[in-house]
């Protein structure tokens, strides 16, 4: 039988206070056994490299880490283009399309 692998949205907020504490072991254990599947979209990569631009962000990443967490989204993830799924304040549609597509965890803050 299949090992489950369990999808998941994971809120740019969150992302980037894992990048800036480094404290992503538990997340970085799961991703490397394959027991859940990142799911991103369009809007939220490029909210992510909007927020980590910003100048009080800007001095937490280096370019070239920037590429390689991109590069690591088509390894560990999955990109989806629906509209669904977007950001903060329409939260309600990203749980609407998590129940769609049968996602279990959605993470934000």
């Amino acid at each position: 039988m299949a090992k489950k692998v369990d999808k998941v949205i994971i809120d740019t907020n969150l992302w980037i206070s894992f990048l800036i504490t480094k404290d992503f072991k538990k997340l970085d254990e799961k991703i490397k056994a394959k027991s859940i599947r990142l799911i991103f979209s369009l809007e939220l990569i490029e909210e992510f490299l909007v927020v980590i631009s910003r100048p009080k962000l800007k001095q937490y990443f280096e370019s070239s880490d920037v590429e390689k967490l991109i590069d690591l989204f088509d390894v560990y993830g999955e990109i989806v283009t629906s509209k669904a799924v977007l950001i903060n304040a329409e939260i309600r549609r990203i749980i609407l399309y998590s129940r769609s597509q049968k996602i279990l965890k959605l993470i934000t803050c």
